[in-house]
């Protein structure tokens, strides 16, 4: 059956004939978001080796406390321990003295100057003795490749990559294969990148920090890079790097690593970092 349009038709009618054998007006083309190369960052650290050498103001804070403890502590029962006047009773009574005049910096009696027959070898008395410094080799001749060096201060491991840009030194970088965990990865770059020797411990299986980079390439098929970071103790070995990908290595404090990279990179990994 044929239908019969009729030219008579009001605007409405007309438009909506219009409309019903009309095409469907084309979509804009839907691009679909391109995926990320993910790529594992490692923070390899070497924790301190030596006690932080304390302040003039702990200095001050542990006499003032071991005062204080002194000064509140019961008595010392020597009527329990010596016999009354026996030798070793003065002895001791000499040593206390002289404990209590060094730790309440009390002058010291011209008798007791002038008698100085009694040698006091006293915990009491270690703070008055400099303690020797405590340099290495390694901090003397300026070797960042030591793990000996700065023992009071944590240090990063930085690779230098062979290409020629404004800074190629980093941490060790590496991309992660398909179905590998970030723990994985971070194992398996470290014993390709550093060598078998090296001892690394994965503090955990977080990140402790990000970073995305765009791709600057229109041809790849990669629309940015995601760089997960995890942090590693070094417990022993040395580094033997694969000079296809890292030619050289340096043990550096948060202080040089700021003078050693680029501004963007030092802006996206210095909260990571330990300031001691």
């Amino acid at each position: 059956m044929l239908w019969r349009v009729s030219t008579s038709s009001t605007p409405v009618c007309k438009a909506t004939f219009a409309r019903c054998f009309a095409t469907e007006t084309a979509l804009p083309a839907v691009r679909h978001a391109g995926t990320h190369r993910l790529k594992i960052g490692m923070v390899v650290n070497r924790a301190p080796i030596l006690t932080r050498t304390p302040t003039s103001f702990e200095k001050a804070y542990y006499a003032y406390q071991n005062r204080l403890s002194r000064a509140l502590s019961n008595p010392f029962p020597r009527d329990f321990y010596f016999k009354p006047g026996e030798p070793l009773e003065n002895q001791f009574a000499e040593e206390e003295k002289k404990r209590e005049d060094w730790l309440f910096h009390r002058k010291p009696s011209k008798k007791a100057k002038d008698e100085d027959t009694v040698q006091v070898v006293s915990q009491d008395f270690a703070e008055e003795f400099e303690p020797e410094k405590r340099r290495a080799k390694a901090d003397l001749y300026n070797n960042k490749r030591s793990l000996n060096r700065l023992g009071e201060r944590n240090l990063y491991l930085l690779l230098k990559k062979p290409s020629k840009g404004t800074s190629p030194w980093a941490f060790p970088e590496a991309e992660i294969y398909k179905g590998e965990r970030l723990h994985e990865a971070a194992k398996r770059s470290v014993s390709q990148h550093c060598g078998a020797n090296v001892d690394t411990w994965v503090v955990g299986r977080h990140p402790i920090g990000f970073t995305e980079t765009p791709e600057s390439g229109t041809a790849s098929e990669f629309i940015g890079t995601k760089l997960f970071f995890l942090k590693l103790h070094i417990l022993a070995g040395q580094m033997h790097l694969n000079p296809d990908q890292y030619t050289e290595f340096q043990w550096l404090t948060k202080q040089e690593i700021e003078d050693t990279v680029s501004k963007e990179y030092w802006e996206a990994v210095r909260d990571m970092l330990s300031d001691f």
